[in-house]
């Protein structure tokens, strides 16, 4: 099934439990925007390339 698309009352979504940031009360949902795509998305990316704290990487 393609996760895009899906209407459920339920729905199984892969690694969720690995991917949620939890931040501070009180913080406008506008400073939090990109919490919720720009950042997991870089995050994870530096994971899946094994970025180590000496390497030197361009973005």
């Amino acid at each position: 099934m393609d996760e895009a698309v899906e209407q459920a009352e339920y729905l199984r979504v892969r690694f969720a439990d690995a991917t949620h940031i939890k931040v501070p009360n009180g913080i406008p949902d506008e400073r939090l925007l990109f919490l919720s795509d720009i950042f997991p998305t870089g995050w994870q990316a530096a994971v899946q390339c094994d970025i180590q704290p000496d390497d030197t990487v361009a973005i």
